[in-house]
């Protein structure tokens, strides 16, 4: 039975490489959570959620919804200017 396995963050360069990585194993079922649109083309029927970082009742029904058995957080704010600009921001989706 395959596990479903979500990966939040798939478009930064850890969660897309973690998304082609698990989509070659055939014992998961994969879903994706990002911001924005889906960058991860080497994965043409990926379960992706575009997903707002602030939203998290949002994120919250989307995780109840799916009920999987695995979470991976690669989610970060990497921009260091943008992080210096909007602190509580970066505070809010880094920590």
């Amino acid at each position: 039975m395959q596990k479903k396995v979500i990966v939040i963050g798939s478009n930064g360069m850890l969660g897309m490489s973690l998304v082609n990585r698990l989509y070659k194993d055939s014992n998961y079922k994969l879903y994706a959570m990002a911001s924005g649109n889906n960058r991860n083309d080497q994965v043409p029927e990926l379960r992706y959620f575009t997903i707002d970082l602030q939203d998290f009742s949002y994120i919250k029904m989307q995780l109840s919804l799916i009920n999987p058995d695995y979470i991976i957080n690669a989610l970060a704010m990497t921009n260091v200017d943008l992080c210096e600009e909007k602190r509580a921001l970066c505070d809010q989706v880094n920590v």
